[in-house]
């Protein structure tokens, strides 16, 4: 029964959907799925999980129709806002500065940007062949090393690797104005992936991975027909290179796995989980990874122990940078782990809106998401300011790492939000003082 209705929302939502933004990649269309796919993979209980209570539920579902409220909300008062009609055709997005000289300057951008994100990783290894002495004993002890990330042991220079991700966000505007997934992307993707493989860690691949996939898409959803006219000719070229992007990044995260020693049996995996180990086509660890989150929610909710300060988990970049100036004491990075019945600490986004507001946090935190994300997607297809891009894919971000975290608790996330938007303005005003020369 639990399937038939989870089925039966993803089917109605996609199509709603599809009817109100008028594309199929959408906030609703997006957080739908992640939702779908986590409860599903949960339910399937491949390990023995234990059941969901019903106000468990309550909160799933309660967030779920906040997200939806927001953006029906957005819709409601959409005739009410200034330049509401849907699209705007008079305004050619790569009439923006930032496209001078032929893509030029975006060019030498995402360059510069991804050494600079290059350097920061490259530092953080040069830490630890000092502390470990050789590259091999850095994997050897790995685990040691994800400890030592976890304490705040090793720092190096504070946020350098950031710029990994404006990199990302420019090749994603540079491959869609050239029609096709230039491989100048797997520039700032190699920075991003050397440094998560210091840090024995696989978020942040993911994180470039859904960047670079927004900005693409959403760009090419304001390309006037005249520009799209090669898309056929470069759609197989685009699978090709895009196949190629993923395929690095599984086995960049398969390779973490294997070094940090994660266990591959767990006395709670079925039989069939069992059996698709045997072929490596799920492993234990990462149907774990994909679907133990809805359990640490219900464990979070049931004990009820956890207190946080008014929004620490949401704004933590800001309460750490008060915790440096000894304003306040420094909040814990990562969260507690519970049994359900294997260790796990991640409890999807609501875990921590919860933690910081309350029963508001699961009203308000899903409603503001699902209003914001609309509001921004329509501006901009309306007025195809790269700002509002930055935005929009910021907020997309968030709603993909819904399923794990709040992923604004991190300090890249709002560094290299902040980052990017100072380098595209920097990056148009040289455009515009190019074009005068």
């Amino acid at each position: 029964m639990v399937f038939i209705i989870l089925t039966s929302v993803l089917i109605i939502s996609l199509f709603l959907s599809r009817i109100l933004f008028k594309r199929w990649f959408n906030p609703l269309a997006i957080y739908t799925i992640i939702w779908f796919v986590l409860l599903f993979l949960y339910e399937l209980k491949l390990l023995r999980y234990y059941d969901l209570n019903s106000y468990t539920w309550f909160i799933i579902i309660l967030s779920f129709l906040s997200f939806l409220i927001g953006i029906f909300f957005y819709f409601s008062i959409r005739s009410f806002l200034p330049d509401n009609s849907f699209e705007n055709t008079s305004v050619n997005l790569f009439d923006n500065p930032i496209f001078a000289k032929n893509g030029k300057i975006l060019f030498i951008a995402i360059i510069v940007t991804a050494l600079i994100g290059l350097t920061g990783a490259l530092q953080h290894w040069n830490l630890l062949l000092k502390k470990f002495g050789s590259l091999e004993n850095i994997f050897i002890y790995a685990n040691i090393v994800y400890r030592m990330r976890v304490e705040g042991v090793l720092q190096g220079i504070a946020y350098l690797p950031t710029f990994s991700f404006v990199s990302i966000f420019l090749a994603g505007l540079y491959s869609a104005y050239k029609n096709k997934i230039s491989l100048i992307t797997l520039l700032p993707l190699s920075a991003i992936i050397l440094k998560d493989l210091a840090n024995v860690g696989r978020v942040f691949m993911l994180f470039g991975l859904i960047e670079f996939l927004c900005v693409f898409l959403m760009v090419r959803y304001v390309m006037k027909a005249k520009e799209t006219k090669g898309y056929l000719k470069s759609k197989k070229s685009n699978v090709i290179n895009f196949i190629i992007i993923i395929g690095i990044i599984i086995l960049s995260a398969s390779f973490v796995r294997s070094i940090k020693g994660q266990i591959e049996s767990y006395k709670t995996a079925t039989s069939s989980l069992k059996n698709l180990n045997v072929a490596e086509v799920i492993t234990p660890s990462i149907y774990l990874y994909f679907s133990s989150d809805i359990g640490v929610l219900k464990k979070y909710l049931e004990h009820n122990s956890e207190f946080a300060r008014w929004g620490e988990n949401t704004f933590m970049p800001l309460y750490s940078i008060l915790a440096k100036f000894k304003v306040i004491r420094e909040p814990r990075t990562y969260q507690k782990a519970y049994y359900i019945p294997m260790w796990s600490n991640t409890g999807t986004y609501l875990r921590e809106l919860h933690a910081d507001f309350g029963i508001a946090g699961i009203i308000l935190g899903p409603f503001l998401l699902g209003f914001l994300s609309t509001f921004f997607f329509f501006k901009f297809l309306h007025e195809k300011k790269i700002e509002y891009l930055i935005i929009e894919t910021y907020l997309y971000i968030i709603i993909f790492f819904t399923f794990l975290m709040i992923i604004t608790r991190t300090g890249n996330w709002l560094i290299s939000l902040i980052l990017t938007i100072i380098i595209v303005s920097v990056l148009q005003k040289i455009g515009k003082a190019t074009a005068k020369n």
